[in-house]
């Protein structure tokens, strides 16, 4: 089932879009969470997080913590100890609705690290740039098989170093993935028939979302990720949705921002791992 982006319409308020990023995030964790045996989507009032028996960073989160700074080491503290119970490593977003506003500050006093700092941005559907050449050869199919699955997790590994053990553990929320009403769409993208490129479409709640562009490291900078890119966009358009929301490494604003997005905010990743997995 998908949700058309009824709630944007003529110019995009910033603070709307601030908001859809940040939401968009919170349901593909949630689509996610409900893809994975075993895996919960928890909301308390203060933060949201998804534990998964898979022991890795990618499929356990804390999202939208807005602590109160009088006791928010003590927070900290209490909403690792699940994944500590867990032995799993996680993420903690932090974003721009996040509090304390220097939340990560905490967060490293906690022992947690700094991985990344991504940039939040969003393009508008309607006012989508020419797309650029696509490179002699090129096709890009919505997963929808076993076997196209198995392509799309190609790149997927090879772009974000993903170990034989952990494609395994992750093999069934792919299947889950291919069921009919699944919220997040699988795209890949083949040169010459063979797997070149990745990305998953989140067709949320009135915003939808691209995440894990990726392509294999021997076929990048000619062309591959931009041409997934516009096709998953204009698959989203063609859903009726009128904004597309994604979260940038500094080394993709350059590709993101000729194909239409703007930078509305800057987001925080902290890795946290249980104490089963620190150096002694």
């Amino acid at each position: 089932m998908t949700h058309p982006a009824t709630d944007f319409h003529g110019t995009l308020d910033p603070l709307s879009v601030l908001s859809a990023v940040e939401r968009s995030l919170c349901e593909w964790y949630r689509s996610l969470a409900d893809a994975m045996p075993g895996a919960s989507y928890i909301e308390e009032a203060d933060h949201a997080r998804v534990t998964s028996p898979v022991a890795h960073p990618a499929c356990n989160a804390v999202l939208g913590a807005t602590l109160e700074r009088s006791n928010v080491a003590e927070r900290i503290r209490a909403v690792l100890s699940d994944f500590e119970r867990r032995g799993s490593p996680a993420l903690w977003w932090v974003g721009p609705t996040s509090k304390p506003v220097d939340q990560h500050a905490y967060l490293m006093a906690a022992g947690l690290e700094l991985t990344e700092t991504l940039y939040g941005m969003a393009a508008d559907l309607q006012c989508m740039p020419d797309a650029p050449p696509t490179p002699a050869g090129w096709m890009v199919e919505v997963v929808k098989s076993p076997q196209q699955l198995a392509d799309w997790m190609r790149p997927f590994a090879d772009a974000f170093h993903m170990s034989g053990d952990v494609l395994r553990d992750l093999a069934p929320i792919g299947q889950s993935l291919l069921s009919v009403g699944s919220p997040i769409r699988l795209l890949v993208g083949s040169l010459d028939g063979k797997p070149a490129s990745c990305a998953a479409l989140m067709l949320g709640t009135g915003v939808t979302g691209l995440y894990y562009v990726g392509t294999r490291a021997a076929l990048r900078r000619i062309g591959c990720a931009s041409a997934l890119v516009v096709a998953a966009m204009r698959a989203a358009r063609d859903e009726g949705y009128r904004l597309c929301v994604l979260h940038s490494s500094p080394l993709s604003v350059d590709l993101y921002q000729r194909l239409g997005y703007m930078e509305y905010c800057r987001l925080r990743t902290l890795l946290w791992k249980p104490s089963s997995q620190r150096r002694r």
